[in-house]
C-alpha cells in the first residue's frame, strides 16, 4: 500500500485484520496490519495473529485482561464474556498517547467475529454510547 501511495493518505492510525481458512495449509489463519509502527511492529507490514489478540495495549489493559482470564477462563471458552468484559476494561482504562494525552479506544460496539473452515460469520455483542475523553 505504502507503495502505491497509500500510506501517506492515511492520517490516522489504524490496524486492519485479515482472516480466513488456507486451503493450502489446512488451517485457520489471521494477519494484523498497521498503518504506523507500534508495540514493537512495523508499520505496513502482515504478521501472523496468535489465537487471541488485544489490540491497542498498555500495561493497565494486560493487567484486567489477566484478570479476566482468571475469572471467566481463555477466550476459547468463553468467547462472548471474554469479550464483552475486555472492551469495558478497555473502555475504563484509557490508552496513554505519546503527547500525553489519555484516550478511550474501544468505541462503538464489541464484535465477535467467529472464523471456522467453511464459513465466517460475525455479530455485535453490545453497543455503546459515545464516552467523554480525559
Amino acid at each position: 500500500m505504502e507503495a502505491r501511495g497509500l500510506g501517506a493518505l492515511t492520517p490516522r492510525q489504524a490496524e486492519f485484520v485479515i482472516a480466513g481458512h488456507s486451503r493450502d495449509r489446512d488451517s485457520l489463519e489471521g494477519y494484523l496490519l498497521r498503518t504506523s509502527p507500534g508495540s514493537g511492529l512495523e508499520a505496513w507490514t502482515l504478521y501472523p495473529i496468535p489465537d487471541d489478540l488485544i489490540s491497542p495495549v498498555s500495561d493497565r489493559i494486560i493487567e484486567a485482561a489477566s484478570e479476566i482470564a482468571a475469572d471467566v477462563g481463555g477466550p476459547a471458552e468463553a468467547p462472548e464474556a471474554w469479550a464483552t468484559r475486555l472492551i469495558e476494561a478497555q473502555r475504563t482504562h484509557p490508552l496513554r498517547m505519546e503527547n500525553g494525552r489519555e484516550v478511550v479506544v474501544a468505541g462503538a460496539f464489541c464484535q465477535l467475529t467467529t472464523l471456522t473452515r467453511s464459513d465466517i460469520s460475525t455479530r455485535i455483542l453490545r453497543r455503546y454510547q459515545s464516552v467523554s475523553q480525559a
